[in-house]
């Protein structure tokens, strides 16, 4: 007979092989039921992020993509201001030679995703013959462009329907230059709301509430692309619960409806999907704890993609997105619109903070520049010599976080001379307290660069 602590030890082993066995048996056997369902596996993935208790190892559904099981997150209110904010001194180069994004390789890409229905955090990996593949045969088709053209697209960008003389050139009066190029704020409101692609435009606002919280641009039929800091606290599992509504135009109109999720869900509630890059998770400290400088540098990880559940944008429809040399989108006419936070009820601002609200802001109103937004410094260069980081002078402040930056393209698929709206990139910081009289570019935004262009293709194919 064996002593008693040796019987228990085997015994614990072979429990422990067992129970090994069959957790890598059930991930397999998920594997070997999807196997003909794709290539690579896509319906795969979805299928096991969507289980209830997914099994607690990494799942490989073909040689170019893989999951891991991170663990449990947690929905929670987005926070009154985001704190994306902050003196920033860095120069790059306003003119850098960037090689065509087509002969730019694919490269493997590592996203964190949150599922709002079972609350699990993934990690997905994504190979570069997969990316590649799926967003060639996409932009082929003429799938990475917007549902419809604009025929005159400086008449209607320049069209103010109504237009807020005191929301000028307005930078005294106690009112500061945060968030506005040369220190003054040129965005009026722009309505209405239901023209295209102002429509595809959405309001990020907290459940039950009317003021924004972040702005969000459909570039699909349920997908929108934003900041990463609008649906995920930085460094953190908590994720953000808010209500989508694109072509809002006040308090009580949602010409397209509005998407909201449950922050306690129930079993069999739609399913929201969010996806960061992983370093915003893992090379970012706790949003609530990070210094200013730590926050600025985590800006090159600053861009975030949801896939609601509804299909709005059939409605709405869809910007394009393009991955865009310097040399390409400085020679563009680039346009900004968001939803601004009005903070109606606290001027001056608690805590000493400036007040960089439009004048006489109006609740749950799209705003825009009257003129357009330049190019300025190329930032955080990539390996592949592409920069994720972009000054420009487009005038924003918090609400308008997430905002797309965006302009009108004759795209090479296409025949003739039909200009198409393109997103190609996010604003994601404002880089002074007092924007100085000669400061034409205080806000950073977040590019899509080729590697997340082959992730967005990726996933309008996955989550069709």
């Amino acid at each position: 007979m064996f002593p008693l602590r040796k019987s228990v030890r085997i015994l614990l082993f072979f429990a422990t092989t067992l129970t090994l066995a069959i957790s890598v048996s059930s991930v397999s056997m998920a594997q070997d039921d999807c196997a003909d369902k794709d290539p690579y596996g896509l319906a795969c993935l979805v299928e096991f992020m969507s289980l209830p208790n997914p099994p607690q190892s990494t799942a490989h559904f073909s040689d170019q993509l893989s999951v891991m099981v991170i663990g449990k997150g947690q929905l929670s209110a987005p926070p009154e201001t985001d704190g994306f904010v902050g003196a920033d001194d860095e120069t790059g180069d306003p003119d850098p030679n960037e090689r065509p994004p087509g002969t730019v390789p694919s490269e493997q890409q590592r996203y964190r995703v949150f599922n709002s229905g079972n609350l699990w955090e993934y990690e997905v990996t994504m190979g570069p013959a997969m990316l590649d593949a799926v967003h060639n045969r996409r932009e082929t088709a003429g799938q990475t462009l917007a549902t419809d053209p604009v025929d005159d697209p400086a008449g209607l960008e320049m069209l103010l329907r109504l237009f807020l003389p005191v929301a000028v050139g307005q930078s005294s009066s106690g009112r500061s230059g945060l968030g506005w190029s040369n220190g003054n704020d040129s965005r009026i409101v722009r309505t209405p709301t239901t023209l295209w692609p102002w429509r595809a435009i959405a309001q990020f606002h907290s459940v039950g509430g009317d003021n924004s919280n972040c702005t969000g641009t459909l570039i699909g039929p349920r997908h929108l692309i934003t900041a990463a800091h609008c649906i995920n606290k930085m460094g953190t599992t908590t994720w953000y619960t808010f209500g989508v509504a694109p072509g809002r135009n006040g308090e009580d109109v949602f010409p397209y409806g509005d998407s909201v999720i449950d922050p306690n869900p129930d079993p069999g509630d739609p399913v929201r999907w969010y996806w960061t890059p992983s370093e915003w998770r893992t090379q970012c400290p706790n949003a609530d704890t990070a210094t200013t400088a730590e926050k600025l540098a985590c800006t090159k990880w600053d861009i975030g993609l949801i896939v609601i559940p509804e299909r709005l944008g059939d409605q709405t429809g869809w910007m394009g997105y393009v991955a865009r040399s310097a040399g390409a989108l400085n020679v563009e006419d680039n346009l900004n619109r968001g939803y601004p936070k009005c903070d109606t009820d606290s001027d001056p601002e608690p805590d000493g903070e400036l007040d960089d609200e439009p004048a006489n802001c109006q609740v749950a109103r799209l705003y825009g520049h009257t003129g357009l937004c330049a190019m300025g410094d190329y930032l955080e260069p990539l390996s592949n010599g592409w920069n994720r980081i972009i000054r420009n002078s487009c005038d924003i402040s918090p609400g308008h976080s997430g905002s797309a930056v965006y302009h009108y393209w004759d795209p090479p698929q296409v025949a003739g001379t039909a200009e198409y709206p393109v997103v190609a990139m996010v604003e994601v910081w404002q880089h002074c307290t007092l924007c100085d009289a000669d400061d034409d570019t205080p806000i950073r935004a977040r590019r899509i660069t080729p590697g997340v262009l082959d992730v967005i293709s990726w996933l309008r194919e996955t989550f069709p």
